[in-house]
């Protein structure tokens, strides 16, 4: 009855075909997984991710699959096939191949997917999110552009009047607006903002004289008088002198600087004394923004680049005070000198008879011994 047993045994383990029996292998079920951003810099050895992204660099921002949970996703399933896409509202980042389809793998040892950026040699210093989508989902991956230079902030430009209106990468605004203005307590606020300066100027309580020049031409004021009026205004602001200067370094002769005035002040800024002798309206073009109103609504001045006026220099030089590098320097251009003081103010009240008075000149150069 035993050897009975152990055949029928032995027949139950054998299948139909005389093969013997082998337990199935069970199909793992497809497990929800979950995508980590990583950015890296190209051709870097660090593991560690960068937090801030500079100009004329290229970066790679690798797709990560992994079990582990992520705060705020929607995991993906198993072997699934998603379609990924990369996007970034920052103009100065260009994204190579954005989008792609594919299927989700896990390799711990392989990115998913991995993303190219290019960073443009000229860009902003802000602040950029890059967008992740997957799966009717958006994922934000927050990040820094080190950039070269300093976009303005809305706020200072609706400040100051200037909005909608393109600024050249050569412009800086100076703003200066009241503090105070009890009695004789009066005080400005003045700030500066340039694109290529890391540091804007920002000068608070600062006291002030009104200089209007126009009664000072009323009251037949002497050039010196009007000359020492403006510099004792601001030969004591040495943080707005040294920042007009690092401009001009930087700038050198294609600074465009913005005056925006809204103060009863008439205080001329080109004539800020920068050094002995040196005048900012010799290195800088300097303007004036102002607010135009036509029938009750406010109309905005519009920055253009208009081709350049042609002219003529009208001078008068004093041989006491003028350097021999300024005559060279006049012989290049189109002139009308003046041999005397008398002869300047003719030309300029268009005095001398029709043939010779000028229709058009572009700058107006005097030279004074000072006293």
């Amino acid at each position: 009855m035993l050897n009975n047993f152990v055949s029928n045994l032995m027949q139950r383990v054998v299948s139909s075909d005389n093969a013997p029996y082998m337990p199935q292998r069970v199909a793992r079920q497809p497990q929800p997984v979950y995508l980590e951003l990583k950015l890296f810099e190209e051709n870097s050895t660090s593991l560690t991710t960068v937090t801030e992204m500079k100009p004329g660099k290229r970066y790679f921002l690798e797709v990560w699959a992994t079990l582990q949970k992520l705060e705020g996703q929607i995991p993906v399933v198993e072997r699934s096939q998603l379609k990924l896409s990369l996007r970034t509202h920052q103009e100065t980042i260009s994204i190579n191949h954005s989008e792609c389809t594919l299927e989700c793998c896990l390799n711990e040892y392989q990115p998913l997917h991995r993303f190219s950026l290019n960073i443009a040699e000229e860009c902003p210093v802000t602040e950029v999110e890059l967008w992740f989508f997957y799966q009717n989902t958006r994922l934000p991956l927050k990040t820094k552009l080190a950039g070269n230079y300093f976009p303005p902030k809305p706020e200072f430009l609706e400040t100051c009047g200037i909005t909608d209106t393109p600024l050249e990468k050569n412009t800086a605004i100076v703003h200066i607006q009241k503090d105070k203005d009890i009695g004789f307590n009066k005080t400005l606020q003045i700030k500066g903002w340039a694109y290529h300066q890391h540091r804007h100027l920002e000068i608070k309580a600062l006291a002030y004289e009104e200089v209007s020049l126009g009664k000072l031409i009323e009251e037949i004021a002497s050039p010196e008088k009007i000359r020492n009026k403006i510099r004792s205004f601001f030969c004591k602001q040495s943080n707005l002198i040294l920042w007009l200067k690092h401009l001009i370094e930087c700038y050198q002769n294609e600074l465009t600087l913005i005056i925006v005035d809204y103060t009863a002040s008439e205080q001329p800024w080109e004539m800020i004394e920068l050094d002995e002798n040196c005048y900012l309206g010799a290195y800088a073009n300097v303007v004036r923004w102002t607010r135009l109103e036509d029938f009750g609504e406010q109309r905005q001045l519009e920055i253009t680049a208009d081709s350049l006026k042609p002219g003529q220099v009208l001078y008068y030089f004093d041989n006491k005070v003028t350097q021999p590098e300024e005559k060279q320097l006049f012989a290049k251009l189109a002139t009308i000198p003046c041999q005397n003081v008398d002869q300047l103010k003719q030309q300029l009240n268009g005095r001398i008879p029709k043939k010779r008075v000028i229709i058009n000149f572009g700058l107006c150069k005097i030279n004074l011994e000072r006293k």
